[in-house]
């Protein structure tokens, strides 16, 4: 399915690293995904601390945030604890 800017993704359901499975279909805010590459590339760190910075401010207004990371099963469940990641990140 291709998507264009501003339209609605389909629903999904995803189980986080750590926490409980997202529902994309039973929220009542908006939710931000957002794709990343192999988390041990140097620019998905940078990114993911940029969106650990970010993420108390979107959660302030009411906009959720789900990160979307390649890699081995090993490396990003060492990945999102030893990085204190407070948002679900889901491993693809």
């Amino acid at each position: 399915m291709e998507l264009s800017a501003g339209q609605p993704a389909p629903p999904f359901v995803a189980r986080p690293v750590f926490g409980t499975p997202v529902d994309s279909g039973t929220l009542v805010r908006p939710l931000a995904v957002v794709f990343l590459r192999d988390v041990r590339s140097p620019l998905t760190r940078k990114a993911i601390d940029a969106l650990h910075q970010a993420w108390p401010e979107l959660d302030r207004v009411g906009v959720g945030l789900v990160a979307v990371v390649r890699g081995s099963e090993r490396d990003v469940f060492d990945f999102v604890p030893r990085h204190h990641v407070l948002f679900p990140v889901v491993h693809s």
